[in-house]
């Protein structure tokens, strides 16, 4: 056995002791706070009528209103409600796995591939903002994880061939993510808006992406444009909503916050990552690769802040809890994609490092600080 596979083993073995926690932990789940009011508001309409009447009184996010009638309150099963987190958890798992083979598996193996996927996922339960929201809480999961899984598919389905069956994957995808809420609607229209600027770039306007990108504006439109929206906010106003100035310094300030919360960690992550995946990957001229690392970053650091602009300028808040989790999950992904321009970039000089006598200590240290200082963290 490598050297490289035993790493490898060790992240998937690392992440079934973190996940069948998890999993346990689902048959003590209990509705909470707005799982009743939904189930309140859903039990006595129809599925059209609860869609139309919340959408003119409260919320524009079509698809997140309509999932909410699947909630175990309505069909009194506290059974349903223990069991729905357990399929949450492993399809937030195969998300990541569905991407990273999507774009890996020509080049790795199955178990280097787990192994990655098994990394970044354990890097979301070490930092996510809120694990409780993320998987346990109805209302939270519906309306922001299952987003975060359909993002991450979308993520993977870009890459595939530009047909007719993908581009309507594509467009479901696409109407799911943004009519669940109003941050992942920001990071879909800006990866469609990244991606048909580069496409541009290259004097040629890629009409399948365009289509794309034009979904996703309407599907926004429908959102932002709701009634309910706008009363909403008149609901929650204070004193500071509709001050422009306060909504651009809050998500300023919590946009550069943000690194300092997750970079740490993420740097880590970087070092086993250039080691274990990144060198190889950037032997290959892989498509998704070819752009420039300074563009990328003013990309993601834009986007950043436009996640923050909603609950700062919708009801005065900065974003906590199950919003800043979507907000995470594009951090990690972004991140790493970062990493391996930077590789592809300087290349010559990290495979000078690597043939380092003492670069494989280096690995060996980062592992052990991310496994004690992380993930068996007492806290």
């Amino acid at each position: 056995m490598t050297y490289k596979k035993r790493i490898y083993i060790i992240f998937v073995v690392l992440i079934v002791i973190c996940i069948i926690p998890l999993l346990f932990l689902s048959l003590y789940n209990n509705p909470t706070n707005d799982d009743y009011t939904y189930a309140i508001r859903n039990q006595d309409t129809n599925l059209l009528t609860t869609i139309l009447n919340t959408y003119k009184h409260w919320s524009g996010r079509y698809f997140a209103t309509a999932i909410s009638e699947i909630n175990p309150l309505i069909y009194n099963s506290l059974t349903a409600y223990k069991i729905y987190p357990i399929f949450i958890i492993l399809a937030f798992s195969f998300s990541f796995f569905y991407l990273i083979n999507t774009l890996y598996k020509k080049y790795f193996s199955k178990i280097a591939i787990i192994s990655l996927s098994s990394l970044l996922i354990l890097t979301y339960l070490v930092k996510s903002p809120s694990i409780v929201e993320s998987f346990y809480w109805f209302s939270g999961y519906i309306t922001y994880t299952i987003p975060i899984i359909t993002n991450l598919i979308l993520l993977a389905y870009l890459t595939k061939k530009r047909n007719i069956f993908n581009f309507i994957i594509n467009s479901i995808l696409i109407f799911i993510t943004v009519g669940s809420n109003e941050i992942s609607a920001i990071i879909v229209f800006t990866i469609l808006l990244y991606i048909n600027i580069e496409s541009y770039k290259n004097k040629e306007i890629n009409k399948y992406y365009l289509y794309l990108l034009i979904i996703s504006i309407l599907c926004i439109a429908i959102v932002i444009l709701s009634p309910g929206n706008f009363l909403r906010i008149s609901v929650q106003n204070s004193s500071y909503n509709t001050n422009i100035i306060w909504t651009l310094i809050i998500s300023t300030l919590q946009t550069i916050i943000s690194f300092f919360a997750w970079g740490p960690i993420l740097l880590l992550i970087s070092i086993i990552y250039t080691y274990l995946w990144g060198i190889k990957i950037s032997h290959y001229n892989i498509n998704i690769f070819n752009t420039k690392l300074k563009t990328f970053f003013i990309f993601f650091v834009s986007t950043l802040f436009l996640t923050h602009i909603p609950p700062s300028f919708g009801i005065g808040s900065v974003v906590i809890g199950r919003i800043a989790n979507v907000v995470f999950v594009f951090f990690i992904i972004s991140w790493i994609y970062m990493t391996q321009l930077f590789i592809n970039k300087y290349k010559k000089n990290i495979i000078s490092i690597e043939n380092n006598l003492y670069y494989k200590y280096i690995i060996i240290s980062a592992i052990f600080i991310f496994v004690f200082n992380n993930i068996f963290d007492i806290n």
